[in-house]
């Protein structure tokens, strides 16, 4: 039988304060009045959120101040964000439309997904080069695409699964691992 010692049950008892410690919760001021549909955070200082009507903010002082990067993209409804670092950003569109930035949002580009999507739900990187944007069904067969080269080119991914009914995905509903392993969820309970 092996004998536990008084320290080792502290040290248990420290570590499981530290991680289930009640979070201090600050309220930070957004430069928008609409919603904010998606966010990513690339670190502790760099975050970004998009909403619908071309809104995308960000900060880059871990929330002490947040600005308006959306030059050039009213009218689009943003549904899906990732970014790299404090420039590089994409974000998905409730149109199928994808956006890119290499300047912090000063200038946005708009990136052809051929055959288009009908709806962005997800826009993903693995690393530099390998990414992964994920879209509604169209004529009953889900979209998904895949770059190899940082964005430049995107192709329709293989082996696409056939949608039923009115069968959706939800923005955001998505956990991936690695580009082989991949989850996204739909309106009908199902998931892929």
């Amino acid at each position: 039988m092996k004998k536990i010692t008084l320290g080792a049950v502290l040290c248990v008892l420290f570590l499981a304060a530290n991680v289930f410690a009640t979070p201090a919760w600050t309220p930070q001021t957004s430069p928008v009045t609409t919603d904010l549909n998606s966010a990513w955070a690339v670190n502790t200082d760099i975050c970004w959120m998009c909403g619908p009507s071309g809104v995308v903010i960000r900060t880059t002082n871990g929330g002490s101040t947040w600005t308006l990067n959306n030059t050039g993209l009213a009218g689009n409804d943003f549904y899906s964000i990732y970014a790299f670092d404090a420039n590089n950003c994409w974000v998905g569109a409730g149109d199928g439309g994808l956006w890119h930035t290499t300047n912090g949002g000063s200038n946005w580009s708009f990136v052809i997904l051929s055959p288009a999507a009908v709806f962005v739900n997800v826009v993903h990187f693995f690393d530099a080069n390998n990414g992964f944007v994920q879209g509604d069904p169209v004529s009953s067969v889900w979209r998904y695409y895949v770059t190899t080269n940082g964005g430049t080119n995107w192709t329709l991914g293989p082996n696409a699964p056939s949608s039923v009914g009115s069968e959706a995905g939800w923005n955001n509903s998505y956990a991936a691992v690695d580009s082989g392993h991949i989850w996204w969820g739909t309106n009908v309970t199902k998931i892929w």
